[in-house]
């Protein structure tokens, strides 16, 4: 009976393959899933600490002498953790030495911590001056959108000469919104770099839509770009996606920045869940300005140095009104 015999030794053969390629996946996933949040089971404090100094060699800093002491010291402590939450508390120390004062472990949320309330991006409008509140902003898609659309209204009103974007206080978060909202005032094309070893990674505005940068969000295009004066003004507390956003305007013909300097997180950040629901910020890169500046740790100096406080709106509107618009 040579056929049955040979069907069987088909279907061995086959279920063998199968079999080897089940072990060979869950190894995969074992071994590579833990840098992806995968975990095929609960981690010890020593699996879930180690994997994460894993992915600290990744960050701006990891070269350096100050990482490799920091890595050992981290790594004998997490030897002897007794739980995920001892792990966090060490890792949160690990992380500001791989990738700077940009980095930070963000603990895991409480389900009764509300989030703090946004101040909503605003348009004051002062005879042909346009004013954009261009605030932090963290959110859902829809409320990209409407922050998107708010700035962007405002400078497709008629009568527009000039515009004040106040990027005081914004001390980050989401990008996509803030940059596609003074879209108007941007040429197409690449607007900034992000530059990671030998990784390089454009945000660039393709006619209202930026992509590259946080979440990709596109403004409405009711009339061609507004080619008009623009004042910046920054404060110390204007960071991260709030100084991209400077970033994106900074250097350009009719742009003028007042103020003082920037708080110096202009450095490019990634973000990683972690078991234990905390998000991992790890500082892996710096920013190439369109001008082929490289911005990251260092604060990003104002045009015009007014000091804070009322003095960098007064610069902005005089300014203004010496280019023609009152």
């Amino acid at each position: 009976m040579p056929r049955p015999r040979r069907a069987r030794r088909l279907l061995v053969a086959l279920l063998s393959a199968v079999l080897l390629l089940v072990v060979a996946g869950v190894g995969l996933v074992w071994f590579v899933g833990p840098r992806f949040n995968v975990w095929l089971v609960p981690p010890t404090p020593q699996r879930y600490g180690d994997t994460v100094l894993t992915m600290l060699d990744g960050g701006l800093n990891a070269s350096s002498p100050q990482w490799h002491d920091e890595r050992e010291r981290a790594r004998g402590a997490i030897a002897t953790a007794a739980t995920l939450e001892d792990v966090d508390a060490i890792l949160a120390e690990a992380v500001q030495v791989a990738g700077g004062p940009h980095s930070t472990l963000v603990p895991a949320r409480t389900g009764d911590t509300a989030p703090a309330p946004q101040q909503p991006a605003s348009v004051e409008r002062d005879g042909g001056v346009a004013t954009l509140v261009v605030p932090e902003f963290t959110g859902d898609l829809a409320a990209a959108q409407a922050y998107t659309d708010t700035l962007a209204a405002g400078l497709a009103e008629p009568g527009v000469c000039g515009v004040v974007v106040d990027l005081r206080g914004n001390s980050g978060g989401d990008m996509g919104p803030m940059v596609a909202g003074v879209a108007k005032l941007l040429p197409d094309g690449v607007l900034q770099t992000f530059v990671t070893g030998e990784r390089r990674s454009e945000v660039r505005l393709t006619r209202g839509r930026v992509t590259g940068g946080g979440t990709s969000i596109t403004a409405p295009r009711s009339s061609p770009r507004l080619d008009v004066p623009v004042a910046v003004l920054v404060d110390e507390r204007t960071a991260s996606s709030g100084e991209q956003t400077l970033i994106a305007l900074r250097g350009r013909d009719h742009v003028h920045v007042f103020g003082v300097p920037t708080a110096g997180y202009a450095s490019v950040n990634q973000q990683i869940p972690l078991y234990t629901g905390a998000t991992l910020q790890l500082t892996v890169g710096v920013t190439e300005s369109h001008t082929g500046e490289l911005l990251g740790e260092e604060p990003i100096p104002p045009d015009t140095d007014t000091g804070s406080g009322a003095a960098a709106a007064d610069a902005a509107r005089a300014w203004l009104t010496e280019q023609g618009c009152a």
